[in-house]
């Protein structure tokens, strides 16, 4: 769609995922719909704020910063046998690190801490959030 290039990418899904692709020849009818048009421009505007938001936390803020702030952003429906909400996550700390851009070490710890403080409890395939309100202060601390 851009100078008649493909794209590459590489991505992870933890989840089933589902990719659509239209080729070239789909987008000129479209390109005449100002609608559409309109539409794209919001959607590319929604998106760059969105990895300009990805970059600032990836390269400004500390690893619990990181860490309070995925963990948010992906909260899920609430465990109906604990009554707390959860999160599903990458099957592996390798790519949750990877996620957050930090060392699996690192993520191990600051994990580990906040089982032993009880903010969070289970494992990386349904983590059930304790104590939502103490992640959101250090999602939103000053570094």
């Amino acid at each position: 769609m851009i100078k008649d290039h493909g794209r590459e990418s590489s991505t992870f899904a933890s989840g089933p995922t589902r990719l659509l692709q239209l080729g070239s020849r789909h987008f000129a009818v479209l390109f005449e719909e100002p609608v559409f048009l309109r539409r794209l421009l919001m959607l590319m505007m929604l998106r760059l704020l969105h990895a300009i938001e990805l970059l600032e936390l990836v390269c400004l803020h500390r690893l619990e910063s990181r860490l309070a702030r995925f963990l948010l952003a992906n909260l899920g429906e609430i465990d109906l046998a604990l009554a707390l909400p959860s999160v599903s996550l990458p099957a592996s700390q390798g790519v949750l690190a990877s996620m957050l851009n930090t060392s699996r070490p690192k993520l191990n710890v600051q994990l580990q801490v906040w089982r032993r403080s009880g903010v969070i409890s289970g494992d990386l395939e349904r983590m059930v959030i304790n104590d939502v309100e103490h992640l959101r202060r250090k999602a939103f601390a000053l570094n």
